[in-house]
């Protein structure tokens, strides 16, 4: 779980969900997910974009799977690779335990 090395972004550019906040013990705070500084730009090969709702849909189809996220740091300018498992067992709201 958490970082790796920089990733490419698929189709390129930095557009995506923006992270605004991170709980606690959720499954984007064990991914590394930091608020303010990232953005969610695709999940596995699907890049998002943020005037629609594939974020839902993947995350809900991924449900207790291990899915992978390109995330762009405005912080370090670059991309990174995480692993988060979405699931609502975690003791909070959501899939992921962050508001975008």
């Amino acid at each position: 779980m958490g970082g790796s090395a920089s990733s490419p972004i698929p189709g390129g550019g930095t557009s995506g969900y923006h992270v605004l906040r991170v709980q606690d013990g959720s499954p984007g705070h064990k991914a590394g997910l930091e608020a303010f500084f990232d953005f969610i730009v695709a999940i596995g090969d699907k890049r998002l974009e943020e005037d629609n709702d594939s974020i839902k849909d993947l995350l809900q189809a991924n449900k207790d799977r291990p899915v992978h996220l390109i995330v762009y740091s405005t912080k370090s300018q670059s991309c990174r690779e995480v692993t988060l498992t979405p699931n609502n067992h975690w003791g909070g709201q959501g899939l992921m335990g962050v508001s975008i």
